[in-house]
């Protein structure tokens, strides 16, 4: 293991610096969980869903993906102790970072304590605006990631010191992170083939290799109980149309590249030229050092090969998937796992290029820390989520009607709305209350022949509501427009 030698500075810079960086990153999610309005998809997690009995959120009474049952069944728990505030139904995931940093750290920690090292792994681990956002949302992409750095980090200290109890934790974490997110069922299904063959290889005696089975064996056993309804009824109710079937690469890189980016065209560059850029930076050190590995010396440590084979296992297993059983392949939001995953990989590539090629190793990590640094620093925003942008007004839009109520009995504003806006309106009206306020039920075609007095618009609207409605207040650069209905 490299270690630091400048001093008694560098050692607090050494002990420090990753401890700001990850106070910095958890008041940016706190705030944002704070000030953002609640968005269209985490409404139904949290009013239809989380308001459900126990038994039906579990058994997927109503079987829409949605439902991510362990953060569903934190965020019931955390209204019913402190209301309905937009940190209440937030904080499993918030907390949830503080688990992923806590174990990620670890993981880091375990591989180098150079600085440059480190401040590269974190880069690679938490330096992505697309990532960071679903830990101040009320969703259970980041609280499943979360577990999922768990199960890997118990997973590298069984390898030092294989204990049934390790392996058990690293299970455990596995089997909470698919609970609270099925895709994280493609790491599970990796984490068990890998953890076998550590099991199968090691040199213990028979009993140990039994126990340590016998773990495996019955961790897997009550995922498959607790999983089989729930994934039955969404196999029944074909609840996968919303994923890709043209490929791996079509479906899951490039729709990655779009989110991580946070746009399109954010870096002008074209997908394979990214995509090939990321691979270069993790398999370069692996070509030096794999005609050893093929010769089977042992060239680097075991922790380093893990860090390579559990993300090419589960992209392994999530292709394989797809063609075994024709499961759609993840896109977007839903393929969030493959970034700590990818993460991983920077993380072993990096001490094995620290330890052969120094100078070069530190240039590369250099640029990627910049860029990626530069990437966060410039996508960071306190008003909207990237995934559910067009949610960013609506507070903004409540204050304006509110000012306008008569002084008549409520319900005295009406208020119809395009369907992306429906569900966070109804949020407010139903959790703040605002009695006041008479919302038009949701519906996906525009209604300007309706009774209500103001129209909640996008600008794709505008062609049929502008004949009986007027515009008095617009947002988001002229895309979303508060309108009024034109007197006779």
């Amino acid at each position: 293991m490299i270690k630091t030698n400048y001093g008694q500075a560098g050692r607090y810079i050494d002990l420090f610096a990753p401890a700001i960086i990850g106070m910095l990153l958890f008041v940016y999610i706190v705030i944002r969980a704070i000030v953002i309005p609640v968005t269209h998809d985490e409404v139904q997690t949290c009013l239809y869903f989380s308001q459900m009995p126990v038994w039906d959120i579990i058994a997927y009474r109503d079987p829409i993906p949605n439902n991510h049952i362990l953060n569903t069944l934190l965020v019931k728990l955390f209204v019913s102790i402190s209301g309905w505030h937009e940190l209440s139904i937030r904080l499993p995931n918030i907390l949830g970072f503080m688990v992923y940093f806590g174990f990620a750290m670890g993981v880091i920690r375990m591989i180098s304590k150079h600085f440059l090292v480190t401040l590269f792994c974190m880069a690679a681990l938490f330096f992505n605006p697309y990532f960071l956002e679903f830990f101040s949302l009320a969703r259970g992409y980041a609280l499943s990631t979360a577990f999922m750095m768990a199960s890997v980090f118990y997973l590298l200290r069984f390898m030092k010191d294989p204990s049934p109890g390790r392996l058990g934790a690293a299970t455990a974490s596995g089997m909470l992170a698919t609970y609270t997110n099925f895709t994280a069922l493609n790491y599970f299904v990796a984490f068990i083939m890998i953890a076998g063959v550590l099991i199968t290889s090691s040199r213990q005696a028979k009993a140990r290799k039994r126990q340590q089975v016998a773990v495996l064996v019955a961790g897997t056993g009550l995922l498959a109980l607790a999983t089989w309804l729930p994934v039955s009824r969404m196999v029944a109710t074909d609840q996968f149309i919303y994923w890709g079937q043209s490929g791996f690469y079509e479906d899951t890189i490039k729709s990655m590249w779009v989110a991580f980016a946070l746009h399109p065209d954010h870096f002008h560059i074209p997908y394979y030229i990214l995509t090939i850029a990321a691979l270069l930076v993790i398999m370069i050190p692996l070509l030096f050092i794999l005609p050893a590995w093929i010769r089977s010396r042992p060239v680097t440590r075991k922790e380093y090969q893990l860090l390579y084979l559990l993300p090419l296992a589960t992209v392994a297993v999530n292709v394989l998937q797809h063609y075994l059983v024709q499961t759609p392949f993840l896109t977007g939001r839903t393929a969030l796992l493959f970034f700590p995953l990818y993460g991983l990989a920077c993380a072993g590539a990096a001490q094995i290029s620290w330890d052969r090629f120094r100078r070069a190793a530190a240039g590369v990590m250099i640029v990627f820390i910049a860029v990626t640094g530069w990437h966060l620093a410039a996508s960071a925003n306190l008003k909207r989520s990237f995934e559910w942008w067009f949610d960013e007004n609506t507070k903004d839009v409540i204050s304006y009607l509110e000012q306008q109520q008569p002084e008549n009995p409520a319900p005295s504003v009406t208020l119809n709305a395009h369907w992306w806006f429906t569900p966070s309106l109804e949020y407010y009206r139903v959790t703040t209350p605002l009695p006041w306020l008479q919302l038009a039920p949701y519906h996906k075609e525009p209604q300007p022949d309706s009774p209500y007095l103001f129209y909640y618009a996008t600008d794709y609207d505008l062609p049929v509501l502008g004949k009986n409605y007027e515009t008095v207040k617009s947002f988001g650069w002229n895309s979303r427009f508060l309108m009024k209905r034109r007197q006779p």
